[in-house]
Formats: structure tokens, C-alpha cells, sequence
């Protein structure tokens, strides 16, 4: 419907002067005493001087006088008739637009004040005036009618539909209130006019996860201080086809349309980010994240993965061969010298290691020992946890706890731990970047104990590999270009074309390994440990235990027990603190 039919419809039955009243209309304008009482009682009660009334003054009191000769005006209400769920407002709002319809009623009663005045002088008369005020969202607008002025003035039917198109409004227009201003003219009342109908704003989509992200990895230590390492598991199994996540499909919302009928549309909603990792898949219905098949769940790299677990029933010997596996591994008995065991996640040891080399994408957890022979090496990206550590080289991104530790290369790049069982530290070195902390560090015979706090030592051990991995790269790219640079010069010989393609898809590989390389050498090269949180901590420590923090060195000639020695990022020195 167009403005004109709109309006058409609403004052079709209003002529110059008010309708008819019906006998009960007629009833009530013979009592108007009366009925304003009965209207005072029904109506809403609104605060007097509050967020939603405008006092009447100035050249609107002035308006008012010439009006009424009455001294007492009125307050006028925002919110004549309505609530504020009615008009999808608040307080705060109503607040704001009462300091601004205030100044516009000021603008618009200076204006009619001189009409009137002009009238007056004259001796002619006005016709009532009806005004309709927009809020700054144009999702609702007031009607205020200024009262006629002389012995003709009238309320005129179309005075309210022109008001309303000059202002614009065309859409949510309540005809009852326009009604309403006819039977009985409401002059100095702000009436809400016309309402918008806000947006209802949408959901954007979530997701419930079922299983923990991280799962607690405390050692149980007795009561003798003696740590369990069979007790607990470390691995999160999980069957086929079950449910990892419940995942909420985002709800779109629905527009809404400002009186003047522009349409506002609701704010964008966002699907849920669904942690989908390896061997996981959606439902039909996008509503589940469902695990693939049965295997090891862990939450890696802002996602769930279903990792298989090779379990070796056995020692990793012979029998076994060497074992590289893409997911986590538990080996039931030793891992045997010369022996190797990789695998992208977590690795699981119930005996001892030999002089072997044992590296994990996750965390290293060995039941009994590591005896390296000085030819053992353990690397993990995340956490190494053994009983005791003799003869071998330990690399951890994240912490290193033991029970005990015997001439060993420790690195771990946040602590080392040696509070449980014996706790002893003797012998070798430990490097770690944050906290070094033991029940006991060196020998009574004074055996050198060497102890490093502030560097990143796993940090720097990628940063050699990476490069030595590139250094690899370069020399099987430079052999490889000359391939193909023979196998170019013969080209057009029989199965020369072959080898050329296969050659050139060996240097795009070789290509993509060496932009990975170099994006994670990027990524490490800026990491370096915040010395001001370096510490050493010990029960005791004997002569023969030196410590180094940066440039800084710490000694002791003598046995010292609850030694605790810190950074003091003010003096720039090491110090022991009680």
C-alpha cells in the first residue's frame, strides 16, 4: 500500500471538523470532569521529572498561557499511553531523545508564539498545529499538537496525515492513537504516533565440546614422597562413532523495518568454528563432530584429533624393528639399545630405554628409567616424565620431571623437576629457562654439578636441525637441477619427457618442504626466556654445583639446605633469597 492509500485508509472517515460522537462519546464530552478523572486513573503511572517527561517552559509555557490562561501546566510524557515494551525502548534512550525532542519543542514554540502573537494583533485566528518528531533511530515518532489560537481556530482531520507524510513516517503508524487525538484533541501531549519494528537479531552457532581439551597429567606421589608413574593414564581413548562435540547451527534472525520504512536488517550470524582435526567427521546434519574411528583424542593445534595407538606387546628390539608412527605409541616392555621410536603424538614406555632414541610430537612418559650408556637421546615437543635418568641427553619443549638424575644433558625449555622419590640431581647438567628446582643437587664428594637458567635450549636445538635440514635441501636441489639440465639437453629421446616431469615435481616438493622450514624458523627465531623469572630451588646443595644465569655465575663452597637463588631484575644480579 502506497503512503497515500495508508493514509487515506486511516483519516478516510476524518472530515475538517471531528467525527460524530457516538452516544457514549457524546456521554463523556457532557461530563468531561468526569472523564478526565477516570482517564487519570487508568493511565499509566509515569515519573514526575524523570527520564521520560519534559517540563513545560519557556516559549512552550508561554504557548500554554495564551492557550489556558492556566499558570500550573503540565508535564509532558514520552510515553503517553504506552510502556516503554511497547515502544521496544529504555530508560537510557528515552533519556537521550528527551534532551533533544526538549530543544526541538523549544525551536517549534518560539515559531507558533509568533504566529500567535501575530494572530492575536491582527484578530484573526490559527487552526490547531500538529508537529511529528522522528527519534534519532527513526524507529518511533511523537505526535504534539500545538492548540488553536482565536474564537475559529479548529482541529482540522488532515492536520495529523500531513504531519506525518511531510515528516516521512509511512510504516507502523498507530491508528488508534491517530483515532484517539480526534475524539478528544490531546494538545501539549507528546503521543507515540508510530512504532518501528526492531530486528530480531539472530545466534550465531556454538559448539558443546564432550571431552576435555587437556587432560591432568599429576604424577601421585605416596606418602613416602615416592611417585607412582603406572598409576594414571595419559592416553584419552575413544571409540568409533562417538560424539566429540554437539555443535548449535547458527539461527538466522529476521529483519525489522524504522517508521519510514526503511528496512533494517539484522546483524550477521556466524557459523560455530567446529575443531575438526584428523579422523573426525561431521554428521549429516552438521550437528556433531563424530570421531572416525577408535584411537588416542587429543586437542592439537585448535583442533580434535583421533590418533591410532600402536601398542608393542614387547621390547622395541628385533622383533620389532625400528617404529616411526603417525600417532601416539606404548611399549609394553624396554626399548632396547640402537633402537629407535618416533611418533607424532605421545609415547608410552612400561620398562626402561637403553642407549635408543626416542622422539614425540607429544609428551614422553616412561614407567622405570632411562640408562643411556652417554648415547641415549629422548626429544619430546611436549612433557618427558621418568623414573630416574642416567648416562643420556633429554630435550623437552615443555617440562622435565624425575625422580633422579645421573650425569645426564638435561634442556627443557620451561622446568626441570626433580621433587619426587630420592629427588637428587648428580653429576652432569641441566639447562632449563625458567625453574630448575630438586631435593638434592650434587655429591658430597663434590662432584661438578652444572646448572643454566635463562635460555631456550629446545628452542635453539629446532633452529639447528632447521638448518640443517635446509643445508640438505639446498645440496639435493643443486644435484637435482643438474639432472634436469642434462635431462633437458636430451630431451626427445624415448622416456626422457617422463623423468623430466618427475624430476620437476621432486623440486616443487622440494620447494614447498623448504617454505615450511623456513616459516618455522621464522616462527622460533624471535622466542627468548624472560630471565627476570629464572629461580633454583633446593633442599640441598653441595659444593661442586654452579649455576649460570646470562652472564651471571653462582657458587657454593660449602654445603647450603633451602637454597633459593633469583634473577633480581633491579641490581641485575643473582641472589639467594630464604
Amino acid at each position: 500500500m502506497g503512503k497515500k492509500g495508508l493514509f487515506s485508509k486511516i483519516f478516510g472517515s476524518i472530515s475538517g471538523n471531528p467525527p460524530p460522537a457516538e452516544p457514549e462519546q457524546a456521554e463523556v464530552e457532557a461530563r468531561p470532569e468526569e472523564h478526565a478523572a477516570e482517564q487519570q486513573m487508568t493511565a499509566p503511572d509515569a515519573p514526575h521529572g524523570g527520564y521520560d517527561v519534559i517540563k513545560v517552559q519557556g516559549a512552550l509555557l508561554e504557548v500554554w498561557n495564551h492557550w489556558s490562561g492556566d499558570y500550573s501546566p503540565p508535564e509532558v510524557s514520552m510515553i503517553t499511553g504506552k510502556t516503554m515494551e511497547d515502544l521496544h525502548t529504555d530508560e537510557q534512550m528515552l533519556e537521550r531523545e528527551r534532551v533533544r525532542l526538549s530543544l526541538q519543542l523549544e525551536q517549534d514554540a518560539k515559531k507558533r508564539l509568533a504566529m500567535v502573537e501575530c494572530a492575536e494583533a491582527s484578530g484573526q485566528s490559527l487552526n490547531a498545529f500538529c508537529q511529528v518528531y522522528l527519534a534519532r533511530s527513526k524507529m518511533l515518532a511523537w505526535s504534539f499538537i500545538f492548540p488553536p489560537a482565536g474564537p475559529e481556530g479548529k482541529m482540522l482531520g488532515e492536520s495529523v496525515g500531513k504531519a506525518l507524510a511531510q515528516s516521512g513516517v509511512t510504516t507502523g503508524i498507530d491508528s488508534g492513537a491517530v483515532v484517539s487525538i480526534f475524539q478528544e484533541p490531546m494538545y501539549f501531549k507528546l503521543i507515540p504516533i508510530a512504532i518501528g519494528t526492531p530486528p530480531v537479531e539472530g545466534k550465531n552457532g556454538s559448539v558443546t565440546e564432550r571431552f576435555p581439551r587437556t587432560i591432568a597429567k599429576e604424577v601421585k606421589v605416596d606418602e613416602n614422597g615416592v611417585a607412582d608413574y603406572r598409576a594414571g593414564s595419559y592416553v584419552q581413548l575413544i571409540e568409533k562413532d562417538a560424539v566429540i562435540c554437539d555443535i548449535e547451527l547458527p539461527q538466522p534472525g529476521a529483519p525489522g523495518v524504522r517508521v519510514d520504512g526503511k528496512i533494517i536488517e539484522p546483524k550477521p550470524v556466524k557459523p560455530a568454528h567446529v575443531p575438526a582435526g584428523a579422523n573426525t567427521v561431521l554428521a549429516e546434519d552438521g550437528k556433531k563432530l563424530i570421531a572416525a574411528r577408535e584411537g588416542h583424542l587429543e586437542f592439537i593445534n585448535d583442533a580434535f584429533q583421533v590418533h591410532a595407538v600402536l601398542e608393542v606387546k614387547g621390547d622395541v628390539d628385533y622383533s620389532t624393528g625400528n617404529i616411526d608412527f603417525p600417532g601416539d605409541v606404548h611399549v609394553c616392555g624396554d626399548i632396547r639399545e640402537n633402537f629407535t621410536v618416533r611418533a607424532s603424538g605421545s609415547i608410552a614406555v612400561d620398562g626402561i630405554v637403553e642407549a635408543a632414541t626416542v622422539e614425540a610430537g607429544g609428551d614422553i612418559v616412561i614407567t622405570r628409567g632411562v640408562v643411556g650408556d652417554n648415547r641415549a637421546l629422548l626429544r619430546s615437543h611436549g612433557t618427558v616424565r621418568v623414573k630416574y635418568l642416567e648416562n643420556c641427553v633429554v630435550y623437552a619443549a615443555k617440562g622435565i620431571y624425575a625422580d633422579c638424575i645421573m650425569n645426564a644433558q638435561i634442556f627443557s625449555d620451561d622446568v626441570i623437576s626433580v621433587m619426587s622419590g630420592r629427588g637428587s640431581v648428580i653429576g652432569g647438567a641441566l639447562t632449563a629457562a625458567r625453574l630448575i628446582q630438586a631435593r638434592m643437587i650434587g655429591a658430597q664428594s663434590g662432584r661438578r654439578t652444572e646448572l643454566r637458567l635463562g635460555v631456550l635450549p629446545y628452542v635453539q636445538s629446532e633452529l639447528q636441525n632447521i638448518q640443517e635440514d635446509l643445508r640438505v635441501l639446498e645440496r639435493e636441489r643443486e644435484q637435482l637441477d643438474k639432472e634436469l639440465s642434462y635431462l633437458e639437453s636430451k630431451q626427445g629421446l624415448e622416456g626422457s619427457s617422463g623423468k623430466i616431469a618427475k624430476a620437476r615435481i621432486r623440486r616443487s616438493v622440494l620447494g614447498i618442504k623448504e617454505q615450511q622450514l623456513n616459516k618455522h624458523k621464522e616462527q622460533l627465531t624471535p622466542m627468548e626466556a624472560d630471565i627476570a623469572k629464572c629461580r633454583m630451588e633446593c633442599d640441598m646443595v653441595y659444593p661442586g654445583t654452579t649455576l649460570t644465569v646470562g652472564e651471571l655465575g653462582w657458587s657454593t663452597r660449602q654445603t647450603r639446605r633451602y637454597c633459593k637463588v633469583v634473577y633480581d631484575i633491579r641490581t641485575g644480579e643473582l641472589k639467594e633469597i630464604s
